[in-house]
């Protein structure tokens, strides 16, 4: 009987009644899928290969609500509510980038003597760089214009303050764009932060006068970033060397200063998290307020009878946080810290429970309508997966770690925190990894090792000593606070140092598609979201997303959009480079190929009169550099010819790419199978949006 019972269950029919009696036993979790519709919406958006027209999202918008409010049911009204929230999200998408749209060079200029007012100033590899807006540019027409400007100055240069209008020569450039099809899109970044423009200064800047702000809100702004740079300055001058520039970077955000080594040692430890200030930093800061705040009322007996000194405890805190945002620089990250401890706080106010799975859903939810593209961020995916993950293990274990903590004496509940955050640790990382494999190809193996041992520090010693030292500065009594603070972040330093030179601390991983990390997302939200028996569907969207990655293939051949880099794979698999020095192109190459240098380059080639070649299977591709070479390539038939020069009526080969259609199209990429060629492309894999600048010449030609 009980055998026949299991085969009826596995009906389809039968399949489908249980399924969905066990979603109705967790209606109460159905609105945690809108927050989920909704960065679906906004995903959509940025993965179309045009740009659409407004009327569309604005259209299913209304089609939605229109649905939502005519369709009854709690089935019905929760699909027109996640349809409705999808649409919502692409509305979004398409809002934002017209609101944000400003000029974008489409071609280098300059020198050029460039005026503007300094708005941003920080320190990166040894140079500064300056991020200017009201922008005077020669022979460029004020609607052409960019809004702001980005560059870097080398050598010797005067003292700079925000606000002051200054001139300078100087070479532009638009945006770089990505290095390879699928890597980093920095121009789409810099058009949401109004960046039309970057480039170098060919001499010294002349200040010409500080401008008066345009209204109370840019006083402010200029305010801040006034203090920011005095901050930056003094806790660099009490603190000298690494620790120095690492409180910068804890208490104004600056990570510039930091040292190269100390900043490599510090990812491949795993504590990168520690240096971008973020969800940790921002609740340990509010944290502290809170429960110092509240610990202090209720010393008060008259107060802590009277007062409620919980809610103004978190008022509080509010302030203080509010405040850290803004000598934090207010970054994207810090943004969305600041928001979800905020909507934390709000609802100790109201009297809810203060950390749920709700209260991250509709954290998230607020910042993809402020700013939609976060969601395209690895700060953005990677912080609320981590949180996203964290809470799903506290629903699970909460209640049964509060009853082992009940009836604990001083050793054991010290046990019990540090196996917490063990398991807040191995959560986090779990979490976390598929987006530092996407983002960044390189996976740290010590990441517990060194969290377990630096969180703790960061947590119970640096950051309340930073916090003393802000209250203390304006008394010029800050040295007392920075020098225990120092101390604390050298043992940070030396635990990174000490966890990067383990052997194999990191794997490079090659290049993970797309496909596979959206499948891995979806399986993890499933696992998260869900509490009954059907959470553990979501392993299949897990695996699934791991098949994918294991069978993505980096591409056998990269040139860059100026030709001046190929790279090729040999036989073994290693991605080898035509020039050896390091840059962003080539590093980037490297990195996506899950490797940390090239291989020899000369071993892959056959030269001749045509040219050097080098076989792919049953494919043969010929590298031109002179007219001679593009001559007899050219008459060859059923090979692939780079020429890196330009190479018109060469038709007889199956597919050529020459300097035209590397200026037009950018980096291509090529993979082979059997007798077939694959070509991407940065501006095919882009599509025609408003981020992408425009570009001279035709497009890449395949012959049959």
């Amino acid at each position: 009987m009980k055998a026949a019972s299991a085969v009826l269950a596995l009906r389809p029919g039968a399949l489908a009644s249980g399924f969905a009696e066990a979603l109705l036993t967790e209606r109460e979790r159905w609105a945690l899928w809108l927050p989920v519709a909704l960065g679906t919406g906004v995903g959509l958006y940025f993965l179309l290969p045009v740009e659409p027209p407004l009327w569309i999202g604005l259209c299913a918008v209304v089609a939605a609500l229109a649905a939502t409010a005519g369709l009854q049911g709690r089935a019905v009204g929760l699909a027109a509510a996640i349809f409705l929230a999808l649409s919502l999200g692409f509305a979004l998408g398409e809002i934002r980038a017209r609101a944000v749209a400003t000029p974008i060079l489409d071609r280098s200029i300059g020198p050029v003597a460039v005026e503007g007012r300094v708005r941003e100033i920080d320190h990166r590899d040894g140079a500064i760089r300056l991020t200017l807006d009201r922008l005077t540019i020669p022979r460029l027409a004020p609607q052409r214009t960019p809004e702001r400007a980005r560059m870097t100055l080398r050598g010797a240069q005067p003292d700079i303050q925000i606000g002051a209008r200054i001139r300078i020569n100087a070479i532009l450039r638009p945006p770089p764009e990505p290095a390879a099809p699928g890597a980093f899109d920095f121009q789409r970044q810099a058009f949401f932060e109004r960046l039309g423009a970057t480039g170098f200064a060919t001499g010294q800047i002349r200040v010409l006068q500080v401008e008066p702000p345009a209204g109370p809100v840019d006083a402010a702004r200029l305010w801040i970033a006034e203090v920011r740079k005095k901050i930056t300055q003094r806790l660099m001058a009490m603190l000298p060397g690494a620790a120095g520039a690492v409180a910068a970077s804890l208490i104004t955000g600056e990570q510039g200063p930091i040292p190269a080594a100390d900043m490599q040692a510090v990812r491949d430890s795993g504590l990168a998290h520690l240096l971008s200030i973020s969800g940790l930093h921002m609740s340990l800061v509010v944290g502290l307020v809170f429960f110092i705040v509240r610990g202090g009322l209720a010393l008060i007996e008259p107060l802590a009878l009277r007062w409620p000194t919980k809610k103004i405890a978190a008022v509080v805190a509010l302030i203080v946080g509010f405040v850290y945002l803004q000598l934090s620089g207010a970054s994207p990250p810090t943004q969305r810290a600041f928001l979800m401890a905020a909507i934390v706080l709000l609802a100790v106010l109201i009297d809810r429970q203060a950390i749920s799975m709700r209260t991250i859903a509709w954290a998230a939810a607020a910042v993809l309508v402020i700013a939609p593209e976060s969601l395209v961020g690895a700060s953005f995916q990677m912080s609320f997966a981590a949180v996203v993950a964290l809470i799903a293990v506290f629903e699970a274990t909460g209640d049964k770690l509060a009853a082992m903590r009940a009836d604990s004496g001083v050793i054991r509940r010290a046990l019990l925190h540090i196996a917490g955050l063990s398991l807040a640790s191995v959560v986090a990382t779990l979490a976390t990894a598929p987006f530092t494999v996407f983002h960044f190809n390189r996976l740290p193996l010590y990441g517990l090792l060194a969290n377990l041992t630096a969180i703790p520090v960061a947590e119970l010693w640096v950051m309340p000593w930073g916090m003393l030292a802000l209250l203390l500065m304006p008394l010029g009594l800050d040295g007392w606070a920075l020098a225990p603070m120092g101390w604390g972040i050298e043992a940070i330093l030396a635990i990174a140092r000490w966890t990067a030179a383990l052997p194999g601390a990191v794997i490079m991983l090659p290049e993970m598609s797309l496909a596979a990390l959206i499948a891995m997302v979806l399986g993890g939200l499933w696992l998260c979201i869900w509490q009954g028996r059907i959470r553990w569907l979501g392993i299949a969207g897990v695996a699934l997303g791991l098949v994918v990655a294991s069978a993505s293939r980096p591409p056998d051949f990269l040139i860059s959009s100026d030709g001046k880099l190929i790279g090729a794979r040999g036989e073994d698999g290693d991605l080898a480079l035509s020039r050896r020095r390091a840059g962003f192109v080539p590093d980037t190459w490297l990195r996506r190929q899950g490797q940390e240098s090239g291989a020899d380059w000369a071993q892959l080639w056959r030269c001749g009169a045509s040219g050097c070649s080098r076989a792919y299977g049953a494919i043969e591709v010929a590298l031109v550099r002179t007219p001679a070479e593009r001559r007899i390539a050219c008459s060859r038939e059923g090979i692939v010819v780079v020429a890196t020069i330009p190479a018109r009526y060469c038709s007889a080969p199956r597919l050529v790419i020459d300097v035209i259609d590397l200026r037009a199209d950018g980096t291509h990429a090529l993979r082979f199978e059997g007798d077939r060629v694959e070509v991407q492309t940065v501006r095919g894999t882009r599509g025609v949006r408003p981020w992408v600048a425009a570009a001279p010449g035709r497009g890449n030609r395949s012959g049959p």
